[in-house]
């Protein structure tokens, strides 16, 4: 995920950059807010998401279930809308960025 997120980022931030370039200043605002989003949910997704993923797979690997599933559970519970929320920002933003150009 992270090499997939970085070249997310670059891209996009390259479609900024083009945006600007071509003088379409509401596309700019749309993926620099994008950008943002897309940066949110990699910070949510570095912090709280990949270390339950770390812990659940070294679980499975090991032939066991995690000592404390419930509360693992429940942090990807509190997190998941939010990152479904911000996934769908981005794909928004971007998409009418394009039809704003």
């Amino acid at each position: 995920m992270p090499v997939v997120g970085a070249m997310a980022m670059v891209g996009t931030t390259l479609s900024g950059v083009a945006a600007a370039i071509a003088g379409s200043w509401g596309a700019v605002v749309l993926v620099v807010t994008g950008l943002a989003a897309a940066a949110l949910w990699l910070v949510i997704f570095g912090r709280i998401v990949s270390p339950i993923n770390r812990a659940m797979v070294a679980a499975a690997v090991a032939g066991e279930t995690a000592g404390d599933i419930r509360d693992l559970q429940a942090r990807w519970d509190r997190v998941i809308d939010l990152r479904a929320v911000l996934q769908g920002y981005v794909v928004l933003a971007l998409c009418l960025a394009i039809a704003w150009l």
